[in-house]
């Protein structure tokens, strides 16, 4: 998550705005878990919006995900599981972004 102010700066927060899960243990692939085509899995995190920006203004709100596995720690680590076999999504594969939420902070 990156917020910016109107004119483009970026916001500091006092949140680490990432998420970075770490890499699943040798042989334990039940970290991941098998999508459909069109399927989704998710968590919802709710903040205050003070959490993050904290003067009135106008901010534009960046979210982007990607994989926090590579195809060589696959390879490397979990060749022999199942994960290996699986179209899992990788660093190497594109970044998924959302739409781009603007916010007005009044006083």
């Amino acid at each position: 998550m990156y917020i910016t102010e109107k004119k483009g700066s970026p916001v500091r927060s006092s949140f680490w705005l990432d998420c970075l899960p770490p890499p699943a243990q040798k042989g334990d692939v039940y970290q991941f878990i098998r999508l459909k085509p069109h399927e989704f899995h998710g968590s919802l995190d709710k903040f205050k919006v003070k959490d993050f920006i904290n003067k009135p203004g106008e901010y534009d709100m960046q979210i982007t995900f990607n994989s926090f596995i590579s195809d060589s720690y696959i390879q490397e680590f979990l060749a022999s599981d199942p994960i290996a076999k699986l179209p899992v999504w990788t660093m190497e594969k594109p970044t998924v972004e959302a739409s781009p939420v603007h916010i007005v902070v009044t006083p």
